[in-house]
């Protein structure tokens, strides 16, 4: 039997910043007795890195930048298991995910205190999971001597109703809402984010950092925002510097392909 099993990395975002809330195991290939399931039988270890090397940072910050150049975000910190449970065959852990969580976090922010510049980045996240014990089965028998390998993508619901578009070099993120083709007009409603999740002269243009940093732009996409304005677009850019130089590339976006793609023929 392949002693082998995957799991996924599953996230939410807060109002400060996306964070790995839950792992699921992928075990519904297999008979486990979920009644003797435990939170205490795993051990969770994340480790969050920069996708950067140092030169780079150095050539992005300038010369003079190493004194204060800091990542804020990086981590090597145990996860607690607040809970277990099984869903459709597979075990799912529920992680701690509160205001003191060291290690929660998806993004880094890099920051030079010095010169006052910084920028949010994605970061590298490897989960290591250990099992104290064999899991059991329904037979009676255990799984033991398991390797246990992560998923590279992290699955976000509210992230994966988006769709990453660009246009004339300008990168964005679109929300189409589920009556879209009811025949009715609908808003468009645009979020532009803060200087925090730039991409700081295309070093750190992720296209992401405007979902990931807040709830700002995927709220706009809940269930709850969507009932008040009966259906909106969403419509998230992330400028490749400073609005300062983008905003008229954010106006041609706006005006006309998106309100031809939404309906609309005036956005206030």
């Amino acid at each position: 039997m392949d002693k082998t099993l995957i799991f996924d990395l599953h996230s939410v975002v807060y109002d400060d910043g996306e964070a790995i809330d839950s792992v699921v195991l992928k075990t519904s290939n297999l008979e486990i007795d979920d009644s003797k399931i435990t939170k205490d039988m795993f051990n969770v270890h994340a480790t969050g890195t920069t996708v950067y090397s140092s030169q780079l940072e150095k050539e992005f910050f300038g010369p003079n930048s190493q004194s204060g150049l800091q990542h804020c975000g990086l981590y090597d910190e145990e996860r607690k298991v607040e809970s277990v449970e099984e869903k459709n065959g597979n075990i799912i852990l529920h992680l701690v995910t509160d205001e003191e969580t060291k290690g929660k976090n998806t993004l880094d922010f890099t920051a030079n205190f010095t010169t006052l510049k910084g920028c949010s980045s994605l970061l590298n996240i490897k989960y290591t999971i250990a099992l104290n014990e064999g899991l059991p089965l329904k037979d009676g028998s255990e799984f033991s001597d398991i390797q246990l390998l992560q998923n590279e993508k992290i699955i976000n619901e509210e992230i994966d109703k988006f769709s990453a578009g660009e246009s004339n070099g300008l990168k964005y993120q679109f929300y189409t809402p589920n009556n879209a083709n009811d025949g009715n007009k609908h808003p468009l409603i645009v979020w532009f984010h803060g200087g925090g999740e730039s991409g700081f002269r295309g070093l750190h243009y992720n296209n992401l950092s405007q979902l990931k940093a807040n709830r700002g732009a995927v709220a706009l996409a809940s269930d709850e925002a969507q009932n008040i304005f009966n259906g909106a677009y969403v419509l998230a850019p992330q400028t490749p510097h400073e609005w300062s130089e983008n905003i008229d590339d954010a106006t041609k976006l706006i005006n006309p392909e998106l309100q031809a793609e939404t309906g609309n023929k005036k956005i206030n």
